[in-house]
């Protein structure tokens, strides 16, 4: 269903961008039928002046003449008054004119309206568009948490029988019970009735004769003793029956209660099985869809090779973030040219997987020589990558796009490590908020243009001398123009985009991303804040911006509403890939990160190959702070006093390089 709507909604925009082009059309013919219009009245103009001059001139004839002729008086009137009728008719064609100029004005300002509604129904459709992918989404968090509540009534139903086999086994024991002491109560009433028949004997042995009385009370006292004795028994018996029979109506209470529960388990198992054939009908719907959307990016992923000779593959992680339950397992699926599948890492789950990333993240991100983030890096390589690894190789991938589930959008992919190398030295990387988000065409940038724009320093803001080294180098490297500082405003920055469609636009200077509102995120300008809420402003999608650098701090960043902060509202407002950083980052190794970085661009078949090669460079030593210079892999850059008194520096830890990642189009 979801296809199906982005389907109308693609159907909605082809539609308004006709009855665009139409309007555009009607315009154009009116504005050409009001040119005829105002040439066809200047040329009447034109011959009615030239008519009343030949007719003045002949007045001017025909009163010198007078007195020689009546008759040329005659004609001389005659042509004043054709001069007067083609006077009327010049003013009448003046008139008709002026109607056909306004009838012209009127059908452009009708053309103009219909542009405008044209517009009106293509943002219709791209709202459209993206409510089919949000029902999309919707569908997967409904499935995920049908499972776990079918999971969770299993279980339910698994114990309620436990308690009713239980329960059952109780009752029988009772009944045992209750047999044992309904066979002592028997047998005390049959020595009861043998007392009984001894005292009647004694009684008649006494009557026979007084010589075995004593004999007889003897025997009359044991028998006595023996009555009490059996009375004392059935006492005895009758209290064990008492406690079976309790024993009894609580085993029953127990049981009848059981098989109530019991009861209720099952209804509530017919009901999750009525739940789980609706969630199977729903999974059929959503691996439909999921193999349609497979099937759109093979044939994407074929395009790409064909065009770059790149080799990639798509990743979606998912931890369970639909259940969001902590023992949901780490889920894999792995989209390449040829082919798809889906793994569950059954041994990380949610709660694992979260903790482990939480210690990666922080220790890459502090800038010291410690290696302590190698343990988490490989422990999630191992859980990410490693059950793909195989298949990725055999298909000789060579670059990896992620989408990510929002807990893991943090985390800094290149760094992970296998034990021997890190990630980003076998694949160029690339993140992407979604798949309808992001245009996925490849465009050559070798011979692009570059708008760069950055503030050394501004109020409020800690200064970044390096700014001013990073945009002459740009520059040396590019055509395109800089501007640094009091230029640095939203207004130049938007005036000079429409002057000039650059392809790549860079922006230096100071940043940051916090959760909650959009005035709390910025990119710092020279006078103001550029807030979340007006990157649309600068009509970045008309020609699409190709490449966004953001060289600023934690500007990649973002919460569970905002895909990747700053760069993922550029992809979402049109620009088609952003280079961003994760945390906060380092002037001077940021310059030779964004030194190396446009050299390699000038020669990598994509940008994630840039990026790439770029952090490789960085990770080797290759690029580093040595006396007065930056030195890279193909340059040597003067560096002013405020760099240069840091003396040597080494940039090879990741913290340095991994913080930078490629969002939106990685090719």
């Amino acid at each position: 269903l979801a296809l199906e709507e982005e389907k109308k909604a693609k159907q909605l925009v082809t539609e308004a961008q006709r009855k665009a082009e139409l309007a555009l059309e009607e315009e154009k013919q009116a504005n050409q039928r009001l040119a005829e219009a105002q040439r066809k009245t200047k040329r009447q103009m034109v011959i009615g002046a030239t008519v009343l001059a030949l007719s003045v001139l002949g007045a001017i004839v025909a009163m010198m003449v007078a007195g020689n002729a009546h008759h040329e008086r005659v004609v001389a009137e005659s042509q004043r008054d054709q001069a007067s009728l083609a006077l009327v008719s010049v003013e009448s064609e003046r008139d008709k004119a002026q109607q056909e100029t306004q009838a012209a004005t009127q059908q452009k300002n009708t053309a103009q309206k219909a542009a405008n509604k044209a517009k009106q129904e293509q943002q219709k459709a791209e709202a459209a568009r993206q409510d089919a992918a949000q029902k999309s989404q919707q569908a997967n968090r409904n499935l995920t948490v049908a499972n776990a509540k079918l999971e969770t009534a299993s279980q339910q139903v698994t114990q309620k029988t436990q308690e009713l086999d239980k329960a059952t086994q109780q009752v029988q024991a009772a009944t045992m019970r209750v047999n044992s002491a309904q066979e002592e109560t028997n047998k005390a009433k049959e020595e009861q009735q043998q007392a009984q028949h001894q005292v009647q004997q004694a009684q008649s042995d006494l009557e026979k004769t007084q010589r075995v009385r004593q004999d007889a009370l003897e025997r009359l006292k044991q028998a006595k003793e023996q009555l009490q004795a059996a009375s004392q028994k059935v006492k005895s018996a009758d209290e064990q029956v008492e406690k079976a029979q309790q024993a009894a109506d609580e085993a029953k209470r127990v049981e009848q209660q059981a098989q109530e529960e019991a009861g209720k388990a099952r209804q509530e198992l017919v009901q999750r099985v009525t739940e789980l054939d609706k969630v199977n009908a729903q999974l059929k719907l959503v691996n439909r869809v999921q193999d349609d959307v497979a099937a759109s990016i093979h044939d994407t992923l074929t395009k790409i090779e064909q065009q770059t000779g790149q080799k990639s593959a798509v990743i979606y992680i998912s931890l369970g973030a639909i259940a969001q339950t902590d023992d949901a397992s780490l889920g894999l699926w792995l989209v390449t040219a040829k082919e798809q599948q889906r793994k569950q890492v059954t041994e990380a789950t949610r709660e694992q997987v979260l903790n482990v990333a939480k210690e990666f993240r922080a220790n890459v991100a502090t800038p010291v020589s410690s290696t302590s983030y190698l343990a988490p890096a490989q422990q999630l390589y191992k859980w990410m990558i490693q059950p793909l690894e195989e298949d990725l190789h055999k298909q000789g991938i060579n670059n990896l796009v992620f989408l990510m589930d929002s807990p893991l959008r943090s985390l800094p992919l290149a760094a992970l490590h296998d034990g021997k190398s890190f990630l980003v030295e076998k694949y160029s990387i690339g993140l992407m908020p979604g798949l309808t988000l992001t245009d996925n065409r490849h465009v050559d940038l070798k011979n692009a243009s570059v708008l760069a724009m950055g503030a050394s320093k501004s109020i409020k803001q800690p200064p970044l001398p390096a700014v001013p080294v990073e945009l002459s180098t740009i520059m040396k490297l590019w055509r395109g123009k800089s501007f640094l500082n009091e230029q640095f405003t939203f207004e130049n920055l938007k005036l000079q985009r429409q002057k000039q469609p650059f392809q790549i636009i860079h922006l230096a200077t100071n940043g940051d991303f916090k959760p909650g509102k959009l005035e709390n995120s910025y990119i710092q300008l020279w006078d103001e804040k550029l807030r979340l809420d007006q990157i649309e402003q600068l009509g970045w999608y008309d020609p699409p911006v190709e490449l966004l650098v953001l060289s600023a701090c934690r500007s990649g960043l973002g919460d569970e509403r905002i895909k990747y902060g700053f760069a993922g509202s550029s992809v979402q407002a049109g620009v088609k890939s952003v280079l961003a950083s994760l945390w906060y980052i380092s002037d001077q190794g940021t310059l030779g990160l964004m030194a190396e970085f446009y050299s390699q661009l000038k020669r990598a078949p994509i940008k994630a190959e840039a990026l790439r090669q770029a952090q490789i460079a960085m990770m080797k030593g290759q690029v580093r702070l040595e006396g007065s210079q930056l030195r890279t892999s193909t340059m040597s850059i003067q560096l002013p006093p405020e760099l240069a008194q840091y003396g040597n520096q080494n940039f090879s830890h990741p913290y340095y390089w991994s913080s930078f990642t490629m969002i939106g189009n990685p090719w």
